[in-house]
């Protein structure tokens, strides 16, 4: 046994030896290389694997990393993977042994080997023409304009014409000349590359072809005559090309299309009339084509479909709306840029006929509506065009229980009539028109528990009328409330969660709050609160959500916020506490998530949470933790979320924590740490 460690060790040692050596050696000469012998499965394995690569072994599954790893007997490689090494073309000569080699990923900027290097390599892929058990070549992804790589690599690897299924040569400067000979493709993918008719000429005898991918080819709609042919596509990407209405007609018999990209091409109404016979068609992306309501006959026929992009179209929202009706179960991507759609015909009028006519109505003017034994219970007009006027068709359904007007432009005047809805019991108002003066109307909701008033115009004298109502849930986000509107919530005893994110509450109004005994939820994130205005917030003790991020509170704050031993949720982001505050944090026994982005805490303050059993968020984004910290990290074993970015935690402390908890959503960048990226 112990022999054959030691043989082990020696073999090892022997292997890192040579690694040493080819990272001493000096690069390859931009000449050809002279011939050399092949080298056997083994050696090219050991090479690929030291150079930062993976392979994989036939017969056996699963990639390999570690040359410790590979097989004590003989092997045959069925896959190399070399993304991520710094390998030039030349040494591609290696692998001109691997007979059984099946998949070979190369990395992309291995074809630059340096800015403004003329040397072309494409000639260099000829080292693997007589790989003939070889099923997929892909390039990877670059970050480099184009990778220098053309025409001539693709006529050098010719003889892999039989054999070759999948090719990816994205962001090439491959036109598609030399092609033709690869007859057995399945899938080719020349994204960002030059192709143009010509190469699409080259095409013709892939009649296996399932996927090919010509976003912004430089192809013509005379040229996609020569696509016509290949009737086994399933994924077509042409974005971004030049073709039109003429070109697309060539297209009419790719009958097993299931995903077809024509994103920014001139596409009409005309032109969509080719795609009627797609009838296995599911994804279809129409972005920023000229396609308006007219489509929306042919799209209905395709009931396959489950996404269509028409954003940036001509189709308004009721096309949209027509189809969702005829295809209910395709995700329809659109952006309304109308300011403000307009009423469909028939319906600016005032219905008759009770609940089902109301519901109707609504569904019309592009809201929704839910019905219930015959009654209409919740209503959705959201960023509709209802006007106050309009509303009065609410006015009698007096079973229901939940109204949407968000970003509507009803105001004031509409809310008189819901005034009589008395089952309702959530209230929707964010971002419409209404002012203080509106909610006199709704002083007799008394069922009303949830009103979302964010982003309107109040500035709170207005509450006084909600103070008999059993609200639960008030959001006031992006108001004007000032602390003498504040203090029109001290009689709302029933309130569990109050939303005053970037309102012009101060220190001051907070003691409107402390009559709030049932109060659960307390977000007064980007508020103007401070240290002074802690003790209010003190005799908030049922409290188990407090947010005050963005606000003015020091170390000096937290002191007060002790006695709050029910939280469960804490956020502090970007506010000036530090280690001071932890032990107090750290009493909050029962916290779950916790928010310290941006503030000055450290390893000391971390220490101090020792106690957070049942913590499982933790955002540590920008703040001052170091390795130091990784042991206590690593003991929240609890944790679904952990932010470490912009941290000082290395590469060795992430993986301390990630084996402690393996199950836990970790954002982690080491390079984060850079002073140039902290805080900015």
């Amino acid at each position: 046994m112990n022999g054959m460690k030691l043989d082990r060790r020696w073999r090892v040692g022997l292997i890192w030896f040579a690694a040493l050596a080819v990272v001493a050696s000096p690069r390859p000469s931009t000449s050809a290389p002279a011939s050399r012998a092949e080298e056997s499965d083994r050696q090219v394995a050991e090479w690929v694997i030291l150079m930062g690569g993976s392979v994989g072994i036939e017969g056996q599954a699963g990639r390999i990393r570690d040359v410790t790893r590979l097989p004590a007997d003989e092997f045959q490689l069925e896959r190399v993977d070399l993304v991520g090494t710094n390998i030039l073309p030349p040494d591609l000569q290696r692998l001109t042994g691997l007979t059984r080699l099946r998949f070979l990923d190369l990395p992309g900027p291995m074809w630059n080997p340096s800015a403004g290097a003329r040397i072309d390599y494409s000639g260099e892929l000829r080292h693997l023409a007589g790989l003939n058990s070889l099923e997929e070549l892909r390039f990877s992804y670059t970050y480099l304009e184009s990778i220098k790589f053309n025409d001539e690599g693709i006529e050098a690897i010719a003889p892999l014409g039989p054999t070759l299924r999948r090719l990816s040569l994205e962001d090439t400067q491959v036109r598609g000349r030399h092609l033709a000979p690869f007859t057995n493709l399945e899938a080719l993918d020349l994204v960002y590359c030059p192709v143009d008719d010509e190469g699409l000429e080259q095409m013709r005898g892939m009649s296996g072809l399932r996927q090919l991918l010509l976003r912004d080819a430089l192809i013509s709609d005379e040229g996609l005559r020569d696509l016509g042919g290949l009737v086994n596509l399933e994924h077509l990407d042409l974005g971004g090309t030049k073709i039109s209405d003429a070109g697309v007609a060539h297209l009419g018999e790719l009958k097993k299309l299931k995903k077809l990209n024509l994103q920014g091409v001139d596409l009409t109404d005309e032109g969509i009339r080719h795609l009627a016979a797609m009838s296995g068609l599911e994804e279809l992306n129409l972005y920023g084509t000229r396609v308006s309501n007219v489509a929306v006959d042919v799209l209905m026929g395709l009931e396959g479909l489950r996404t269509v992009d028409l954003r940036y179209t001509r189709m308004t929202r009721a096309g949209v709306e027509r189809l969702h009706d005829a295809i209910p179960m395709c995700n329809l991507m659109f952006q309304d840029t109308s300011v403000r759609p307009e009423l469909p015909e028939g319906a600016d009028r005032l219905v008759a006929g009770g609940d089902a006519a109301v519901a109707d109505w609504v569904r019309s003017i592009g809201g929704r509506a839910v019905v219930e034994d015959g009654g209409l219970i919740e209503i959705s007009m959201e960023g509709t065009s209802v006007t106050d006027e309009l509303l009065e068709n609410l006015a009698a359904l007096d079973r229901l229980r939940t109204l949407c007007l968000r970003s509507t432009e009803v105001g004031d005047l509409g809310m008189r009539h819901l005034a009589g809805l008395t089952d309702l019991e959530t209230l929707d108002l964010d971002g419409t028109m209404i002012s203080d003066s509106g909610l006199e109307h709704l002083a007799g909701l008394d069922r009303l528990r949830t009103l979302v008033l964010s982003h309107t115009e109040l500035h709170g004298h207005g509450l006084a009328a909600l103070q008999d109502l059993p609200l639960e849930d008030l959001q006031l986000a992006d108001a004007p409330i000032d602390d003498q509107g504040l203090a029109n919530l001290s009689g709302i005893g029933t309130l569990r969660d109050l939303g005053l994110a970037f309102t012009d509450v101060t220190d001051a109004g907070l003691a409107a709050l402390g009559s709030l005994e049932d109060l659960r939820r307390l977000d007064l994130a980007g508020t103007d609160v401070g240290n002074r205005g802690m003790p209010h917030l003190a005799r908030l003790e049922g409290l188990t959500a407090l947010q005050l991020g963005y606000t003015r509170i020091t170390d000096d704050a937290m002191q007060h916020l002790g006695r709050l031993s029910g939280l469960q949720e804490l956020g502090l982001i970007r506010t000036r506490i530090g280690d001071e505050s932890m032990p107090i944090v750290g009493g909050f026994a029962r916290l779950n998530s916790l928010n310290l982005d941006y503030t000055e805490v450290g390893d000391a303050g971390l220490e101090a949470l020792d106690g957070l059993a049942d913590l499982r968020r933790l955002s540590l984004d920008s703040t001052h933790v170091t390795d130091a910290s990784a042991p206590r990290l690593a003991r929240f074993r609890n944790l679904d979320e952990l932010n470490l970015y912009h941290t000082f935690i290395t590469e060795d402390g992430y993986r301390r924590i990630r084996e402690a908890v393996p199950e836990c959503t970790i954002i982690f960048d080491p390079r984060s740490s850079d002073p140039k990226r902290r805080r900015s």
